[in-house]
Parts: C-alpha cells; sequence; structure tokens
C-alpha cells in the first residue's frame, strides 16, 4: 500500500469501484483473449505498449489457471509484435500494481535501441 494512507479508499478500489484502469478500455487498440492493449502518443518511447487484464483482479494469483495461461499468451503475442515492429536488443517487462489496487497493466517495452 506504499503512499496509500486512506485505507477505506484503497479498499474501494480493489472492489473494482471506479478503476480508472478498467475505464481505459474504451481507449482500446486491440482486444485479446484475456486482456486490451493500450498505446498512446504520449507514451515514453516507440514500442511502449500496455496490456490491461481483462477484468479487476488484486493480485496474478487471484487469476484462474486458465485466466494466467491466457493472459501469458497475450504478453507473448504483444512481445513478438513490438519486437518485429521496433527491432530491440532486449524487451523489458513490467507489471504495475502499486499505484493502483489491482494487477491490470503488463507493459513490455523494448530497451537497448535507440529511436
Amino acid at each position: 500500500m506504499s503512499g496509500w494512507t486512506d485505507v477505506a479508499e484503497w479498499e474501494r478500489q480493489r472492489g473494482g469501484a471506479g478503476c480508472r484502469v478498467c475505464l481505459s478500455k474504451a481507449s482500446a487498440v486491440a482486444e485479446l483473449e484475456a486482456s486490451w492493449v493500450l498505446i498512446g502518443p504520449d507514451d515514453p518511447l516507440r514500442g511502449y505498449v500496455c496490456l490491461v487484464f481483462g477484468r479487476h483482479a488484486v493480485d496474478l494469483h487471484d487469476l484462474t489457471d486458465a485466466e494466467g495461461a491466457a493472459l501469458m499468451r497475450d504478453i507473448r503475442k504483444v512481445s513478438a509484435a513490438v519486437t518485429r515492429i521496433v527491432n530491440p536488443v532486449k524487451m523489458n517487462y513490467e507489471v504495475h500494481g502499486n499505484t493502483a489496487a489491482s494487477a491490470h497493466s503488463f507493459l513490455p517495452s523494448p530497451s537497448g535501441r535507440p529511436i
């Protein structure tokens, strides 16, 4: 709960109420098996992608085995697509869960090659 001091608000968001990540689906550029893809003009570098899990879940262990496998397939598909387009030296992967009360965002992003 780093940075969070309002426990009631944290618990409300853990339940999915007003989740800003869930609401981002309207901006999706693609829907995959278990997730959707966000790419924006203000992304920090070319090839940066936000892969958003399709339902509100707090932690990775909250996913069923089938959901976890489907999400990994989506991560691999997006990673392969970014690699084909950007040709990075290496891909980095981030899982964000410290600023939002959900395990939505998985960020494959290229590294090691100037744009």
